[in-house]
């Protein structure tokens, strides 16, 4: 739906061709994307987030605390 616009499809042609991948390979990005496997993306996290912090935000009888610890 973000590429319905001319102007969101001169972005995209224009981004891949400025980060040298060239505007062929637009096409391409949703086969590049399915290849994608759940696998992948828990080797690229443990990679490269480490000392993640976040906040919980509300009552802390209410929240089940332990379920975020790892």
């Amino acid at each position: 739906m973000g590429n319905e616009t001319n102007q969101a499809q001169a972005n995209a042609l224009a981004f891949y061709e400025l980060a040298g991948i060239g505007y062929n390979e637009v096409s391409e990005f949703l086969t590049h994307v399915n290849k994608v496997t759940p696998k992948d993306i828990q080797d690229v996290a443990q990679k490269y987030i480490k000392n993640l912090q976040f906040v919980l935000i509300g009552n802390p009888e209410s929240l089940e605390i332990a379920s975020f610890m790892y």
